[in-house]
Order: C-alpha cells, then structure tokens, then sequence
C-alpha cells in the first residue's frame, strides 16, 4: 500500500461521513485482498471519526 492509497482512503471516508452518507458507501469490500482489507479499515476509521455518533452506528459483530 502506497502513502497516496492511505491518503486517498483517509480523505474519502472523512468527506462521506461530513456529507452524512452511511457507512455502506465505502468503495473498498473487506475479504478480496489484504490491501482491500487495510483500505477498508482506514475508510471506516475516517467516517467514524467524521460523523457524530459513529460509535454506536457500526457494529463490528457477525
């Protein structure tokens, strides 16, 4: 993973959680690659961060 994927992930998870949008429209599906993985983990981590009461929205539960 380059620094640009970690930027270009972190950026993208922050605006969709300013916008509101939920957390189902991240662009990366965990489970195909590790890099998909790693870039889905720091998307959700950035929307979580971004929307007001994120915490209690994602379960990371089966």
């Amino acid at each position: 993973m380059t620094r640009l994927d970690r930027l270009k992930a972190m950026a993208a998870g922050r605006a969709a959680g300013r916008a509101g949008q939920p957390v189902t429209a991240c662009p990366y599906r965990p489970g195909r690659t590790p890099l998909e993985n790693a870039l889905t983990l720091i998307w959700v981590r950035e929307w979580t961060r971004a929307t007001a009461g994120a915490a209690q929205a994602v379960s990371f539960e089966d």
